[in-house]
């Protein structure tokens, strides 16, 4: 996975699963 992605997901704990199936990054 990105580190991007890793970052937002020990951001959003709650939302950590949707973020890697959206695969959203933030730039």
């Amino acid at each position: 996975m990105p580190i991007h992605t890793k970052c937002i997901c020990e951001l959003l704990e709650t939302s950590c699963q949707v973020h890697q199936q959206n695969q959203l990054v933030l730039i």
